[in-house]
């Protein structure tokens, strides 16, 4: 009754809470790891992950041939017209893409987790799952490569079955888990899921210690369809006869320790579904996501949770990472657009001859909030825009503007980093190889990191 209270209290303020400022973010640095970079998988990792992107053709069907896919189509660009990139798959070794997750290790060196693989349960049983130690030089734009760490469940954490049950080492799959998010508490890794959606928690080898279930109050468990639960379905099955609350690939995007490393915040991506009122969970037309608090102490929910209000009901959340106690930073962006406006298709034009975005990038941006008594709304203090980036000394290494500007094109800007008191990173998730944003060449998008200086934004209040 408690947190009923204080959410109907919640959505008599929900129009007060969104009075945002827009904040400069200048380009203090510009890196790229090629879209082409690989890794080879440990020696004893079965054969089956020598080779990735083996189940991304048609129906799913198995092609072993490297390269013997037909090229892959970005869907983006122009719906209509698909245009084609320059990959075809499958691909010898591990493709080092996808970074969903950032956190800063200091000295220039990043922590970089690839997603699933190749964006669902079924296509990415070949895909291992990693995560990348970078370390960049913004002089150059270059990346040097560090390590990979491979993530495994060898003393069976996970209650389900794996790609890799029988072997010893158990190496984990896109077909496994789908890990988006990454924090550092001491020498474990915390890691946000969204097939459960599960919290994980790793050894610095990549080892599994412990699983733990989303507690979502008023809900219990919040299930995404891929959870082990739901999937695969009773052979004896019927329509209706499973329900979940999380939309497919909208579990917990976002998460973020405390400066003490005693709680995580979980945020889900997008709004849950409310079953009794056939819709995604809303408020007077305001959709919000629910962000529920982990006692890393005690490991257990602490059975509070926070409302994230969207600007439009389609958008979605990236990562997070705190600023202190109680702010934070905050990816929200819209799911569908790609590419440099400045390239934007005009009227009657379109992919067909000359090439242009047809939907180019619109909403993709960084948000400060204010995290408040449990059972309210954060507040949103302001944001940056990443379509509109000062660059006034000509940092940019790729999509340099004449103009002073730096655009950050992608679909999906999907990790976000505290560097240090005036600056943050922002990376993007390139979905390999099916995101081109950054030229109309029909080339796949690297791995960008942003390095950018935004003081006025942090010390806000």
């Amino acid at each position: 009754m408690r947190f009923l209270l204080l959410l109907a209290a919640t959505f008599l303020v929900v129009t007060g809470i969104n009075a945002q400022q827009k904040f400069p973010a200048v380009l203090k640095g510009h890196a790229l790891l090629a879209d082409s970079f690989r890794v080879d998988v440990p020696a004893d990792a079965p054969e089956f992950f020598q080779t990735a992107g083996k189940y991304t053709g048609s129906g799913k069907k198995r092609m072993d041939k490297i390269g013997g896919l037909p090229a892959v189509f970005d869907t983006n660009a122009d719906p209509s017209t698909p245009r084609p990139v320059n990959v075809s798959l499958p691909i010898k070794g591990q493709s080092v893409q996808g970074m969903s997750g950032v956190r800063y290790l200091g000295n220039g060196m990043f922590a970089l987790i690839t997603d699933n693989g190749y964006g669902s349960k079924f296509n990415s049983p070949d895909a291992i799952l990693m995560v990348h130690v970078i370390q960049y030089d913004w002089a150059t734009g270059g990346a040097n490569y560090i390590r990979t760490i491979f993530l495994s469940d060898p003393n069976k954490k996970l209650p389900f079955q794996i790609v890799a049950e029988t072997t010893k080492t158990r190496y984990l799959s896109g077909a496994d888990l789908d890990i988006e998010s990454i924090n550092f508490i001491g020498d474990t890794m915390w890691i946000g899921e969204e097939f459960g959606p599960y919290l994980l928690e790793f050894d610095w080898d990549g080892k599994l210690l412990n699983f733990y279930e989303n507690a979502v109050p008023g809900i219990g468990s919040a299930k995404a369809p891929e959870n082990y639960n739901i999937f695969p379905l009773p052979t004896n099955g019927q329509p209706g006869a499973v329900t979940f609350e999380v939309r497919r690939s909208r579990g917990f995007e976002s998460s973020a320790s405390t400066i003490d490393g005693k709680f995580i915040y979980a945020l889900f991506e997008g709004p849950l579904w409310n079953a009794t009122n056939s819709t995604y969970e809303q408020k007077d037309g305001v959709f919000f996501n629910r962000m529920i608090k982990f006692n890393v102490t005690s490991r257990n929910w602490t059975g509070e949770q926070w409302f994230y209000p969207l600007e439009n009901a389609a958008n979605v959340l990236g990562d997070m990472a705190m600023i202190d106690d109680t702010s934070a930073i905050v990816i929200e962006r819209d799911d569908t657009t790609e590419g440099d406006p400045d390239f934007g298709c005009k009227a009657g034009q379109n992919n067909t001859g000359t090439y242009c975005f047809a939907r180019p990038a619109a909403f993709k941006r960084v948000y400060k909030i204010v995290i408040g008594e449990p059972g309210t709304y954060v507040k949103k203090v302001g944001y940056i825009d990443l379509i509109d980036i000062d660059d006034p000394n000509g940092v940019a290494k790729i999509g340099k503007k004449s103009n002073g500007k730096f655009v950050m094109p992608h679909q999906n800007p999907e990790g976000v980093c505290i560097v240090d008191k005036t600056t943050i990173a922002v990376v993007n998730d390139n979905n390999y190889p099916g995101n081109a944003g950054r030229t109309l060449a029909g080339k796949p998008d690297d791995n960008e990191i942003a390095w950018l200086s935004v003081p006025e934004f942090l010390a806000a209040v």
